[in-house]
């Protein structure tokens, strides 16, 4: 488990994380993946005494984040209950083996028509497949035929994928009817319900009015969803989307988003941002000018602590 400390009050210098050793005092309980407690103490203090902290103290003391499954700087998880980490491993076993045929009808498929064409009909198939049954069952697939796809995504019922380079890395959650082409989605992305994310905005060219679209072609591109990133129900996605994005329901994104935006609407504007932008998001935002956005309102600080009562 990781803490990360408040960079500002009147707590955030003291503030530690209780040991095994030490008695866990009842002021933030926090349940893990084994459904132990970690508490954030002041050392030297009873569990008595940290009670007997002013709010202010106590408010700095509960602002701390608690991460679980590991920090993201690279410090190992807790271990698991063993015998739920040998069933999943199991189950992942098991959907290998069950997936196995449609495997081998996929490579007969991909040297007739194509690798991607042999993907949009194998993943018709299996996106008909509902529950945690259909979840093993894709996942264990298409860790098999995209560029890469982590062991720990989850595509719901009814998502289609139609392009092998597509890229799903750890803990992204793709909702149900999703259409997904040429992606990128980095590690943690949400996908709301009915998302639509092709291989870019180009896909069809039409300049030339005396031909049929569909014989004038056009050109796909890969589309990057940045990390942590949130994506409503029915939004389409077109263009870049970065770290920490929060893209609402039913958006049109043809122009890429700068890190930590907010945006929404037809086509999609930044409303705000999460925190401060970075200084390669200013200049993003500068030379676009079809992106307006608000400035983010000033970090809220710690409170002074109340003097003593007598």
């Amino acid at each position: 488990m990781g803490v990360d400390l408040p960079s500002v009050g009147c707590c955030a210098d003291t503030a530690t994380v209780a040991g095994p050793d030490q008695r866990i005092a009842p002021i933030i309980p926090h349940v893990g993946i084994l459904g132990s407690q970690k508490i954030i103490r002041r050392p030297g203090l009873s569990g008595v005494e940290q009670n007997l902290l002013s709010p202010q103290c106590q408010l700095c003391i509960r602002s701390v984040t608690v991460h679980g499954k590991g920090d993201r700087d690279g410090t190992p998880p807790r271990a698991g209950n063993p015998l739920k980490r040998w069933l999943k491993a199991a189950a992942r076993a098991l959907a290998l083996i069950l997936v196995l045929p449609l495997l081998l009808l996929y490579r007969l498929q991909s040297g007739l028509f194509g690798p991607d064409r042999a993907l949009e009909s194998a993943s018709q198939l299996l996106s008909l497949l509902p529950g945690i049954t259909g979840q093993y069952l894709r996942r264990a697939f298409l860790q098999q035929v995209l560029a890469h796809c982590h062991s720990s995504v989850l595509v719901e019922f009814g998502t289609l994928f139609s392009q092998c380079g597509a890229v799903l890395e750890e803990n992204v959650y793709v909702g149900p009817r999703c259409l997904l082409g040429l992606v990128h989605l980095e590690r943690d992305v949400l996908l709301a319900g009915h998302v639509l994310i092709p291989s870019g905005g180009h896909t069809h060219a039409f300049e030339d009015p005396s031909r049929p679209i569909r014989e004038q072609g056009g050109e796909r591109r890969l589309v990057r969803v940045g990390a942590g990133s949130w994506i409503g129900a029915g939004a389409i996605v077109l263009a870049d989307v970065g770290r920490g994005c929060v893209v609402g329901a039913g958006a049109v994104v043809t122009r890429p988003l700068p890190d930590f935006a907010v945006a929404a609407g037809v086509p999609a504007r930044v409303l705000r941002f999460r925190t401060a932008p970075s200084p390669s998001a200013d200049s993003n935002q500068s030379a676009d000018p079809a992106l307006s956005a608000v400035p983010p309102p000033d970090p809220p600080s710690c409170p002074a602590p109340l003097p003593d009562q007598e």
